[in-house]
Order: structure tokens, then sequence, then C-alpha cells
């Protein structure tokens, strides 16, 4: 196995409440998808491996503070708790309880794991094909273009000196 990569190129699609794809960033939300997993990596002679990934769509919010996870996948794996956080947005603040997870982000050119936390959300009654929401605790590791025509095309994710976003 080789070095992580300092950073990967990670494609943005635009997804309809029912999960359909379309070209329109006025229509759509902007999601990648990703791994998650609720058990730390494994060791193995050079590098780690990622086991129990399930395989989601996260949505790109640059209006959320912290990332969030839908409380049926917490129920179902029961990850770490990390910390208690306050999460402020329009509607107030209010006490979350983080968890840790680990991603495993797709690309062409290589993938990258990254350990985080993630507070929970109810999303099983929204209709929404994502499971997860990158808030700017995850986006501050990124470089990303906002193009008013087209939207946000794809994230430049960097790993940090911690190895973790």
């Amino acid at each position: 196995m080789s070095a992580p990569p300092e950073s990967i190129r990670v494609e943005v699609e635009w997804l309809l409440h029912d999960g359909r794809k379309t070209d329109h960033p006025f229509d759509g939300q902007p999601c990648i998808e990703l791994g998650v997993s609720f058990q730390p990596p494994t060791q193995v002679p050079g590098g780690a491996v990622l086991n129990g990934i399930t395989r989601v769509k996260a949505l790109i919010d640059t209006g959320s503070q912290w990332n969030l996870i839908d409380e049926e996948l917490i129920r179902a794996h029961n990850p770490p708790v990390l910390d208690r956080l306050i999460n402020q947005g329009v509607a107030g603040s209010a006490m979350m309880t983080s968890h840790r997870i680990w991603m495993m982000l797709y690309s062409g050119a290589g993938n990258m794991m990254h350990e985080t936390g993630a507070g929970g959300i109810n999303l099983s009654g929204r209709n929404s094909p994502w499971r997860v929401i990158l808030g700017r605790k995850f986006l501050q590791a990124t470089r990303f273009t906002y193009d008013g025509a087209t939207g946000i095309r794809e994230l430049e994710i960097f790993l940090n000196p911690a190895g973790l976003v």
C-alpha cells in the first residue's frame, strides 16, 4: 500500500429529493457518495483498512456548522461519543452529541480515509436521498468553486497533518 494522497478530487452530484440526478443546481442539492464506518480502521502492513463500510449519499451544506448523520445509523451501530456540542442555527441553539465516525472518500485517482465527528439528525421523516450532512467542520479542509450556472462540480479534499477532517 502507498502513502495516502495529500488531497483528492471528488465529483459532486446534484440530486433531487427523490434521488434522481439533475444537471441544474437550482433544482437539486450538491451531494457526494462516501462510505461511513463506525469501527476504527484495522492496521495492516503498509497502511490501514476501513471495515464495515455503509455507502451513503452526503449533502454538502455550507450553512451547517457541524457534520450530521442519520440517527437511524447511529442507533444501528452505536458509535463512540466524542463530545457534547452546541449546534446553533437560524431556529436557535440545541445541545448535540457528536459521535466518532470514519469516512471513506471515493475518487477515481484513489480513496481517502477520514476520522471525524458527526451529530445525530432525524432524516427518516424527510424525503431525501442523503444520510449524512457535511457541514463546515468537514468543508474547512476542502476547496471548491461555486459557479452560478453550474453549481459545485467537484470538491478538492485535503488531508490535514492530524489526518482528520
